[in-house]
């Protein structure tokens, strides 16, 4: 549901679901990897790079299937370069 709201442009709404898959995770590393992705991906649409940066900085990268690997890779080059970091 975060991930249709977040195609329809409903930031708010996908940030409170991924928040969330967040809290409601248990013990799957790889749900709390994807949601904080999610999140990163909305807070930097958002224009709002340094929550997004923080999002991105709690996810291990493990426990992201391949794909969302490489999207991880691509935000973080992307956001960091904006914020000035390497």
């Amino acid at each position: 549901l975060g991930v249709m709201s977040f195609e329809k442009k409903n930031s708010e709404r996908a940030m409170s679901l991924f928040r969330q898959a967040v809290e409601m995770r248990g013990a799957d590393q790889s749900l709390n990897a994807q949601a904080h992705l999610n999140m990163a991906s909305v807070l930097y649409k958002a224009q709002k790079h340094p929550e997004a940066a923080r999002e991105l900085d709690q996810i291990y990268e493990e426990y992201l299937p391949p794909a969302e690997t490489k999207k991880f890779h691509q935000l973080g080059f992307t956001l960091y370069s904006s914020l000035g970091q390497d």
